[in-house]
């Protein structure tokens, strides 16, 4: 299994703080929050590790050089105008093994990963995405699940309430990728994973982990406050 971490985000919302920095290279608790999914997948065996760079690309390979420091290798694939989550992928294609573990690089999910591995073999997934239920949803999409974890449908930003929503984690298949148009910019969460769930081959895995993500002010702050005790905890 190969890991992606996809940052190639500009995190506009966080201009408001004077941040004009990679979003997954904002400081939290003396480290680049990037550093703490690199140390996570580390702790899991994952130790090959793509990374999926564009603004602010030079940042991130210069504090992560070849992984070396974290005892994983890591390999790089720059895009040269924003390609959004699918096109960033699509544009890694030649990095795919036949399993590939993907993360969101400004969100952080605990995550059992051979439950979450054993989940997506045993119903032969060509997607699976690991979600969480929250008591708001505020700014994320609702996942909607069937019989066993199979993804009927997405649905658009909320007002809030409770409900399943996507962790920012999953498992993908290397048929995923020709899926993929390439050429130009294209979402995961909006194009490609609907597609999928038409073809009844994409899933949902629930978990209770601890989950956080660092897109506005609020929720960097709650970063910073939390997560280095929660890697405290986790991490050896």
């Amino acid at each position: 299994m190969r890991a992606f971490i996809l940052v190639g985000g500009l995190g506009t919302r966080l201009r408001a703080l004077g941040i004009t920095q990679p979003k997954a290279m904002v400081d939290i608790g003396g480290r680049p929050f990037l550093e703490y999914l690199v140390r996570y997948l580390a702790r899991h065996n994952l130790r090959e590790i793509v990374f999926c760079i564009g603004y602010g690309a030079e940042e991130i390979r210069s504090w992560f050089d070849d992984g070396s420091r974290w005892g994983v290798k890591i390999l790089y694939s720059a895009e040269k105008s924003p390609l959004g989550t699918g096109g960033a992928l699509k544009q890694a294609e030649s990095f795919a093994v036949e399993e590939n573990l993907v993360c969101n690089g400004d969100s952080f999910l605990e995550l059992e990963l051979p439950d979450f591995a054993n989940f997506h073999r045993k119903r032969r997934a060509l997607a699976s995405i690991a979600a969480i239920n929250v008591h708001s949803m505020g700014d994320y999409g609702n996942i909607q699940t069937g019989r066993g974890g199979r993804i009927n449908a997405f649905a658009e930003k909320s007002a809030g309430g409770r409900g399943l929503i996507n962790g920012g984690v999953y498992l993908l298949q290397r048929e995923v990728w020709e899926t993929i148009p390439g050429g130009g910019p294209l979402s995961l969460e909006r194009e490609i994973f609907p597609r999928l769930a038409e073809g009844g081959r994409c899933y949902a895995f629930k978990t209770a982990g601890y989950f956080l993500d660092i897109g506005t002010p609020e929720r960097l702050d709650r970063a910073r406050a939390e997560l280095p005790s929660v890697m405290q905890r986790i991490l050896p």
